[in-house]
């Protein structure tokens, strides 16, 4: 999941709520949507290089 989420604090509740109905917490991997732009930006160039 990628944060933050929702548009309140009521909302992010609520998504949690939801969310934690459905699955695991070892399932989820929160991150913060600036901190992991830069490697979701490069996937599809890791996924097409060269490896040696």
């Amino acid at each position: 999941m990628e944060k933050p989420f929702g548009h309140d604090l009521d909302s992010a509740q609520l998504l949690h709520v939801v969310v934690a109905e459905g699955f695991d917490e070892s399932q989820l991997y929160r991150i913060d949507h600036y901190l992991g732009k830069k490697t979701v930006q490069n996937i599809l160039f890791f996924r097409f290089s060269k490896v040696q």
